[in-house]
């Protein structure tokens, strides 16, 4: 009993809550903890609290205080042996604990700022000054790109500008050198035909040559070809201008297809010389042999060199002084209207065989071809089918250029 009075009088705070000391034993000091009572719960369990206090006096003066004002003392028994805190008991009131005597106001927590409103100005401005310093040369390197591209683009624009009137210079010049050329073509083909269809409807040699080529070189063979000089007249059946013809890199002959009554289509070949007159190639229209062909291969004089139209041929005929192979290449010579054939040698280590295989070699045709050969019947032959080439004059039967007469 001693001991528990003496405990209470050390203690007076637990004779106003002797339920505090009842609650938490074995605490030897009591730890007072200042806690708001607006902190503790939220406003529904402050609406809670207050149902189930209001009854008590303690619940009155709560209503009657703010919120925000009240607080009090907790006191929490902590248990040395469990380690943990078993209840809290309010001790103290709020009221009862002394603060400050005197609480600042708003004004003197603000100290007083005087200054002057000019000096301000001309302060802020020295420091935007100082901050925003401009970069110059930077504004100046922008400038000389802009300027430079500026100059560029005027001058390609320039460039381009000469480019396309110069390209469009190149074409007006084109379109009027086509045009010109044209016209010139429309010209050209109005005159061979013309002096085509002239020389046709010749009737005499004195008419026609005129109008032939190598005149020169062809009147005796013109005259003796029509005795008395009188050309014979065939109607006309067809006749079309077919297109220009190139030979041997040479674009200055034209060719017309030509049908006469009772004779096949032949071809009529027609050169523009130098002079720009059109000249009609005669010795291939009439395919001119300086004899008859039958006749040559009859009764041809031996020993006597004649240049002939021939079509070639490669052949295997090798007999009497021709036996041998080795030496000897062979073509059979035939020509048109005329069933008879011959048969031309010539040695295989010749320039004559080497351009007649390679005339051959570049033929569409490669079985014949037509060519103009000089032949020669050896004297002391010991068979008139056979006879000898001495010269390839051309490779066809038209002279591009006129053979020295002989």
């Amino acid at each position: 009993m001693m001991g528990k009075e003496n405990q209470s009088a050390a203690n007076p705070e637990s004779q106003e809550n002797p339920a505090a000391l009842e609650s938490f034993p074995g605490l030897e000091q009591p730890i007072p903890i200042l806690k708001p009572t607006v902190n503790l719960t939220r406003k529904s369990d402050q609406r809670r609290l207050s149902r189930n206090t209001k009854d008590t006096p303690e619940a009155e003066e709560t209503e009657s205080e703010p919120p925000a004002a009240k607080s009090q003392f907790l006191f929490f028994n902590v248990s040395l042996r469990e380690g943990s805190v078993v209840g809290t008991t309010p001790i103290i009131e709020a009221k009862d604990i002394e603060t400050r005597t005197h609480q600042p106001g708003v004004d003197s927590l603000v100290e007083p700022f005087v200054e002057d409103p000019d000096a301000m100005e001309e302060q802020w401005a020295k420091d935007s000054a100082r901050q925003k310093k401009m970069a110059w040369g930077w504004f100046i390197l922008v400038a000389l790109i802009m300027a430079g591209g500026a100059t560029w683009s005027l001058t390609r624009m320039h460039i381009s500008t000469t480019q396309a009137k110069a390209i469009l210079a190149q074409a007006e010049a084109d379109l009027e050198k086509e045009a010109h050329a044209e016209q010139e073509a429309v010209r050209l083909i109005s005159k061979v035909t013309q002096v085509a269809r002239k020389f046709l409807d010749a009737k005499s040699v004195a008419e026609a040559l005129p109008l032939v080529r190598h005149p020169e070189r062809v009147r005796p063979l013109m005259e003796a070809f029509y005795p008395g000089g009188q050309v014979p007249v065939v109607p006309i059946q067809y006749f079309d201008l077919i297109e220009p013809l190139t030979l041997d890199k040479r674009m200055d002959f034209w060719i017309a297809n030509v049908q006469r009554d009772q004779e096949e289509a032949r071809q009529l070949f027609v050169e523009i010389p130098a002079t720009g007159e059109p000249r009609v190639d005669w010795e291939s229209w009439v395919i001119y042999q300086p004899m008859p062909w039958d006749h040559y291969v009859a009764a041809g004089p031996a020993g006597v060199p004649l240049d002939f139209r021939v079509i070639a041929e490669v052949d295997h005929f090798y007999s009497h002084e021709f036996a041998d192979s080795k030496v000897w290449s062979c073509f059979r010579l035939t020509t048109l209207h005329s069933g008879e054939a011959l048969f031309g040698y010539a040695k295989t280590d010749s320039p004559i065989y080497r351009e007649l295989n390679r005339l051959f070699s570049e033929s569409d045709a490669e079985k014949q071809i037509p060519v103009i050969l000089r032949l020669a019947i050896p004297v002391e032959t010991k068979t008139r089918r056979c006879v000898m080439i001495e010269q390839v004059l051309s490779p066809r039967w038209v002279y591009l250029d006129s053979p020295p007469v002989k």
